[in-house]
């Protein structure tokens, strides 16, 4: 699993490779993250994502695998 956010960013990102998700929390003001959505990769493998990356506009979600870099819209 890995964990992705800037400090400009409105929302952290867990990588949840068994699972084949990316899921999204919302930052709280007050430090509490809130469950906001998750991105489902069906065709992979369990344990295949080995890192992600989100652009600053939180417009793209770019997945890793041992083959190829995904890009889909967030």
């Amino acid at each position: 699993n890995r964990i992705f956010t800037l400090p400009e960013l409105n929302h952290l990102y867990i990588l949840d490779s068994e699972n084949r998700r990316v899921v999204a929390y919302s930052k709280g003001i007050t430090g509490i993250a809130a469950y906001q959505k998750q991105i489902l990769f069906e065709d992979l493998k369990a344990g295949e994502m080995r890192d992600l990356y989100v652009d600053k506009s939180e417009q793209k979600l770019y997945v890793m695998t041992p083959d190829n870099i995904l890009i889909t819209d967030l």
